[in-house]
């Protein structure tokens, strides 16, 4: 068979032209399975709920993209809105990452199309559109479609050809301004959405404020975060939404902030100031008086938002008070998005806690102090029933949440196993960590797969019924992010963190949210990793 050349188009954006200014742009390729890549040949796919996440892990991320199952596919089809890989270079995903820190920037999908015989996708660094410039656009648009109208109607009367009647859609246009489905900006895209109980992402109800296409309502914010909190029952890596505005809560009244007892920190109103210590806090930290800590609250069990909507709570936000009491200062969580963090610790935050994971590149911009170790975990009923083998996945019945990387590791070694001939995996996926870990519980799977903090906090939250298995997978370090090169900042980090770890401060605060096996025993600056 020859050789597929040159380009072909699936399906364009048109709602990220209409309302965004583009800018600088990027081809990328897609991570698919092979019944995504048949449908996509039927030209079957709509980018208009499309958008673009970057991940903990640097990783690219093309979601809401809605490729149909495959017509002829069997029982094992694809997920029609699953969350895929783009495939970029390492210092193209960077130079993206870092033109989303600029106010109102964002990345935007344009299209999807065929080149050589290979999925491709076209996204863009773009900055929204104010309501005037729409309107200007619009207002040539229609112009141009005028003319070309007008041009037609001389053509016609000069042929003696009837005219056909002319159909002014300028309401019908106008209804559809609504803005394209939210993508990434600065924040990880989760911030993007309100996830109800029922597992739906809503849009918001308001058009984006100007200059950040992104940005909720107030309202629409605290409807957002209220809804999270009451679908959150066992362990959700959570979508929250926030205004960015400072959230401060002093050392031990993490339970008092929470309005469920199934929220409940630990409390740090014992921990008393190492003056020795403290001394090594510059004035720049220290000279307020308090300790301002970057976090993005959308992550269960580290950091996410009480039932109130506004109070951080997690093991993050528990280790920021421990380490505010050491220093004898207050203690300042101000809830963020996730890329927004770490280029403004040192300005508007004194250090950065929000599960940072250690990565050559982002040592090129901060300075880093180990505190958490954490990677990937199975987990069974207790006892293992079913004497489920981690190693070999064929034929098990396994639960993940939709959209992670879990999903994507367990979809390989399911085509694995296929290849060699063996039992498929039974894949039972759901959009909340929830239900997968009720699919567990109740023998419905017979393992899930997830984060080791998320599956630490659900067998805390199941009441010890539930067991991790095996070891766990793709561990790598977590970390405070101090500014570059502020040595004396890093150095009372690392001693207040190792202090914490010596009295068994730490380990308690571990215990609490369930998540101690990512315990380490000792704090390091700048860690080598590979």
């Amino acid at each position: 068979m020859p050789k597929e050349t040159g380009e072909k188009l699936i399906v364009q954006n048109k709602k990220a032209r209409h309302d965004y200014a583009i800018e600088d742009k990027y081809e990328a390729g897609l991570a698919l399975t092979g019944t995504e890549v048949k449908s996509l040949r039927e030209g079957r796919a709509s980018l208009s709920e499309a958008f673009i996440s970057i991940d903990r892990r640097g990783e690219m991320w093309l979601e809401g993209a809605n490729i149909p199952e495959y017509l002829n596919g069997t029982w094992n089809n694809h997920a029609p809105k699953r969350k895929r890989k783009l495939l970029l270079h390492r210092l193209q995903i960077t130079k993206l990452a870092r033109g989303i820190e600029a106010k109102g920037y964002t990345i935007v999908p344009l299209s999807l199309y065929f080149k050589d015989g290979r999925v491709k996708a076209e996204i863009a660094l773009a900055r929204g559109k104010k309501e005037f410039d729409k309107r200007q656009a619009l207002r040539e648009e229609q112009d141009k479609r005028e003319a070309l109208r007008a041009m037609r109607y001389a053509n016609m009367r000069h042929q003696s050809r009837p005219l056909a009647p002319l159909r002014r859609g300028a309401k019908g246009r106008m209804s559809a301004l609504w803005a394209i489905s939210p993508t990434i900006n600065a924040s990880v895209a989760l911030h993007s959405y309100a996830l109800e109980p029922s597992g739906k992402h809503t849009r918001p109800a308001d058009y984006p404020e100007r200059g950040n296409p992104m940005s909720l309502s107030k309202g629409i914010q605290s409807a957002a975060a209220a809804a999270l909190s009451a679908a959150m029952l066992i362990a959700v890596a959570a979508c929250g939404t926030t205004d960015g505005t400072d959230t401060a809560s002093k050392s031990g009244d993490s339970s008092k902030d929470s309005s469920s007892t199934s929220i409940q920190g630990f409390d740090t109103s014992s921990i008393q100031k190492d003056d020795e210590i403290a001394a090594l806090l510059p004035d720049s930290v220290a000279g307020d008086g308090t300790l301002t800590v970057g976090t993005d609250t959308s992550y269960a069990p580290a950091e996410f938002l009480a039932e109130d909507g506004k109070t951080p709570v997690g093991f993050d936000v528990d280790l920021s008070k421990a380490l505010a009491a050491v220093f004898g200062l207050k203690e300042n969580t101000v809830s963020s998005t996730f890329d927004s963090i770490i280029p403004s610790v040192g300005s508007k935050y004194d250090i950065g806690i929000s599960s940072f994971t250690v990565t050559k590149e982002r040592m090129e911009a901060v300075d880093f102090v180990t505190y958490f170790k954490a990677g990937s975990t199975f987990v069974a009923q207790k006892g293992n029933p079913n004497k489920v083998d981690s190693s070999n996945l064929c034929g098990v019945k396994v639960a993940v949440q939709t959209g992670t990387t879990q999903e994507e590791e367990v979809n390989k070694a399911n085509e694995q196993c296929k290849a060699d001939g063996k039992d498929a995996i039974d894949i039972q996926s759901s959009k909340l960590q929830t239900d997968v870990t009720t699919a567990v519980a109740s023998g419905k799977a017979d393992i899930f797969y997830a984060d080791t903090p998320v599956a630490g906090y659900a067998i805390k939250q199941t009441g010890d019924t539930l067991e991790a298995l095996g070891e766990d997978v793709g561990v790598t370090p977590e970390a405070v992010a101090v500014k570059k090169g502020d040595s004396k900042t890093a150095e009372a980090v690392q001693k207040a963190i190792q202090k914490l770890m010596d009295d068994g401060t730490y380990k308690k605060i571990l215990d609490t949210w369930g998540v101690s096996s990512g315990a380490v025993d000792k704090a390091e600056i700048n860690p080598s990793v590979e």
